[in-house]
């Protein structure tokens, strides 16, 4: 559970990092700040920002839905080892992986086969 607990952590940071960089690159091209640099990072950076989002989204419905988090449990078992709790839900990680990543590759497939409307840098 700790590893969960911590990649959904690192995943959370990272969502957000890249997010205020879009949001910030996104005023910058806007605003003819540094134009070249922000158009590139805006066309590439949305894939990344996907994967961090959906990696968070199911970190976090597997925390939020797991019998172990719940404050109960944690009280009763603090002698147990993370063996228990690998037992309970094998199926449910699997199921929670393959969703992830059918979302993942439907965003990365709309992203690459549809044109992109957004202006791409020409050199100068």
């Amino acid at each position: 559970m700790k590893f969960i607990t911590n990649l959904n952590r690192i995943s959370e940071f990272f969502f957000l990092v890249t997010g205020v960089g879009l949001i910030v690159s996104f005023l910058c091209w806007r605003n003819n700040y540094y134009p070249l640099e922000s158009e590139i990072f805006l066309r590439l950076a949305d894939l990344p920002l996907a994967l961090f989002g959906i990696l968070y989204a199911m970190t976090s419905l597997r925390l939020s839905l797991s019998m172990k988090y719940s404050e109960d449990d944690e009280i009763e078992n603090d002698d147990d080892d993370d063996d228990d709790e690998k037992s309970k839900f094998p199926f449910f990680d699997v199921v929670l992986i393959v969703l992830g990543l059918i979302i993942f590759g439907i965003i990365a497939y709309v992203d690459i086969m549809l044109p992109n409307k957004f202006p791409f840098p020409s050199p100068s």
